[in-house]
């Protein structure tokens, strides 16, 4: 089975992502970070549960894209292959393409664990605010050091 599904992107703040959970798996490709609002962006998803899964066609106007980022859990060699190969076509030579490296935010990887069910792991708390455990900590004086000599 195929599917293809499209939307606009939502925009969220970091409290909304906090609240990501079972219920939100088919909206978690739609979903990103509020600082990107201005990209006003529009996803297509495709779907399959085939292991190997043929071209599929989107007919699309070259005039709608104005880059195109690649999955980033897709692996180097890969990415790079299509890279090239969307390069190839008519009209594309100029539009950026790029692998995307934005799947470090630990609180929206929480929010895809959440999504889709995992458990996720417990926050490190510390027993005494930083601020008191610094200012407790005995400081060091700085040792003054003679000027040096040139020879």
């Amino acid at each position: 089975m195929t599917n293809v599904r499209f939307g606009e992107v939502e925009y969220l703040e970091l409290p909304e992502v906090r609240k990501i959970g079972p219920a939100d798996i088919m909206r978690l490709p739609f979903l990103k970070r509020v600082g990107f609002t201005d990209e006003d962006e529009l996803r297509i998803v495709i779907e399959t549960n085939a292991d190997q899964q043929g071209a599929i066609y989107i007919d699309c106007p070259l005039e709608w894209i104005d880059r195109i980022y690649i999955n980033p859990w897709l692996p180097k060699q890969q990415a790079d292959s299509l890279i090239a190969t969307l390069n190839e076509i008519d009209g594309c030579e100029d539009v950026p393409i790029r692998r995307s490296f934005l799947i470090d935010s630990s609180t929206w990887k929480t929010a895809g664990d959440r999504a889709a069910g995992k458990e996720t792991e417990r926050k490190l708390k510390l027993k005494a605010p930083v601020k008191k455990a610094l200012r407790r900590a005995p400081v060091k004086k700085a040792l003054k050091m003679p000027p040096v000599k040139k020879v």
